[in-house]
């Protein structure tokens, strides 16, 4: 999606659904700082690949972050933000301080 596109009400609910999620944020913003490999997101995160994988798609899904391929002696999958992501962190004020204070607050 380009800058100044309209999104139709379907993207609109799949980013809604994709931005409602603490870990799927966490993830964004970890994201925004440079592109990861899959593996790096699962020992960076604590959890199992799954889960990974379960909150990815859905952020890929919503047009939120892209998975690419890429050889380092053997293929590994890595994801990047997209720029539509970036437009949403920023209008929204997402930053690394706000997340922190939400999570001392709710404890997630």
């Amino acid at each position: 999606m380009s800058e100044g596109e309209e999104l139709t009400i379907e993207e609109s609910l799949k980013i809604a659904e994709a931005l409602s999620h603490i870990a799927r944020l966490s993830m964004l913003l970890y994201l925004s700082e440079e592109e990861k490999s899959f593996t790096q997101v699962v020992e960076d995160f604590h959890v199992i690949p799954s889960t990974v994988n379960h909150h990815l798609r859905i952020l890929e899904d919503a047009k939120l972050v892209e998975n690419f391929w890429k050889k380092g002696g053997e293929y590994h999958s890595f994801y990047k933000v997209t720029p539509l992501a970036k437009r949403l962190l920023e209008t929204f004020g997402i930053n690394k301080e706000k997340l922190r204070d939400y999570k001392k607050r709710y404890g997630t």
